[in-house]
Order: C-alpha cells, then structure tokens, then sequence
C-alpha cells in the first residue's frame, strides 16, 4: 500500500513505509519560536521526559530577542538549533525547519497548541 499526500491540491504518491534501522532518526519534532521563552522550559522538559531516544528536536528561533536561545543551548544542547536574525514569519520557518529534519516522520506544533 502506498501512502497518498496532498500538497497544494496535488497528489503524489510516496514510496512504502520501510522499516527503520535502529537507532536511525524516526521522527522530528519542529518548534518556530518567537520570543517564546515563558513556554520554552515546560515545552523542552516535557520533550525531553516524553521522546523516544532517537527522536530529533529541530528548533527554529524567529528572531528572538528574549534570551529563548540561550534557553535552548543550556536546556536541549542536543536540539538542532536554527538562528533567523529577524522574524522570517510561521510558514517560511516552518519550511526552513523541515528542510533540515531527519526523521521519517515529522512534527510541527501549531501555535497555541495544546490551548
């Protein structure tokens, strides 16, 4: 069976879902944030008590001007950490977050979200 994605009203077809090798990148986890250090700490705690030892945190800063950065180096050092000097928007950094994971499957938390 084939998995189906719809992108900009296209359907493409995507290969089978193969098994993955252990300890090989399975899902990414990708957070835009923008002056989000209030959330950061409770977010990054929970992600690191929650996901699978081969999980990939991709978190992309939006131009922060808080400390959120610093936050994530001393919180998650392992978390692949993307620097925009000013806020590029939600869809481009989400898109430059993407671009970057690993894992065969991918996350990306709306904002608001669990709220």
């Amino acid at each position: 069976m084939r998995r189906v994605t719809v992108c900009n009203g296209r359907r493409s077809r995507l290969p089978p879902i193969r098994l993955q090798k252990k300890m090989e990148r399975t899902v990414s986890v990708i957070i835009v944030v923008y002056n989000g250090r209030p959330y950061l700490e409770g977010c990054l705690g929970s992600l690191r008590r929650t996901l699978p030892a081969n999980a990939e945190v991709v978190i992309v800063d939006n131009g922060s001007t808080d400390g959120s950065v610093a936050l994530v180096r001393e919180q998650m050092p392992e978390a692949r950490l993307l620097i925009n000097k000013t806020n590029r928007g939600f869809a481009a950094a989400c898109n430059q977050g993407a671009a970057v994971a690993g894992g065969g499957n991918s996350g990306l938390p709306q904002p608001g979200y669990p709220h």
